[in-house]
C-alpha cells in the first residue's frame, strides 16, 4: 500500500477477523494468548473520504477480487500495485469486502507512522471481549502455544 495506511473493518468482528486473517482457518482453538496487547477501536473518521468501491463489480472484476487469496499469493504485490494506481488516480484510499467475513474493509492512504488526519478514537475493547461475542469462533483456550501446531 502506499506509504502509510490504515486499515479499518465496518464492524468490530470483521476488523479481529481482519487482524486475525488465515489463522483463524481450520482451527477449532485459539490460545489466549494471541489477544495480549490486541485491541478493537472505534474510530470517529472526521469526513468523507473519496475511496475506490471495490465491493460492486466493474471492468470485468468481481465483488472481492481484490481482497481474494488470488491477490495475496504473491505477498500483496498486486494489492500494492492497485492501491498505488489507486492513490495516483487521486483517490484517498480502497473500500472492498472483507477478506474473512461479511463485512467491509476500508483502507484509507496517509503518510507512515500516527497520522491524526483520519480522525479520534471513540472507544476500544479488548480483542479477546469480541472474540468471545462472535458466534462460531474457535474456542479461546488458556493454555501456552507451544502446546499447539500452527502453519
Amino acid at each position: 500500500m502506499p506509504n502509510g495506511t490504515l486499515n479499518l473493518a465496518s464492524t468490530p468482528e470483521a476488523a479481529l477477523r481482519e487482524r486475525l486473517g488465515p489463522r483463524l482457518i481450520g482451527l477449532i482453538a485459539l490460545p489466549m494468548n494471541r489477544f495480549d496487547g490486541v485491541y478493537v477501536a472505534r474510530v470517529q473518521l472526521p469526513r468523507v473520504f473519496k475511496v475506490a468501491d471495490f465491493r460492486q463489480a466493474f471492468g470485468g472484476f468481481a465483488p472481492g477480487d481484490i481482497s481474494s487469496a488470488l491477490f495475496h499469493a504473491e505477498g500483496y504485490s498486486v494489492t500494492q500495485q492497485w492501491a498505488e494506481a489507486v492513490r495516483e488516480a487521486g483517490l484517498e484510499g480502497i473500500i472492498a469486502r472483507s477478506r474473512f467475513s461479511s463485512g467491509s474493509a476500508l483502507y484509507l492512504f496517509g503518510t507512515s507512522g500516527e497520522n491524526r488526519e483520519f480522525g479520534s478514537i471513540g472507544g476500544e475493547e479488548t480483542a479477546l471481549s469480541v472474540a468471545r461475542a462472535i458466534p462460531f469462533f474457535p474456542e479461546i483456550v488458556s493454555v501456552e502455544e507451544e502446546e499447539f501446531e500452527f502453519e
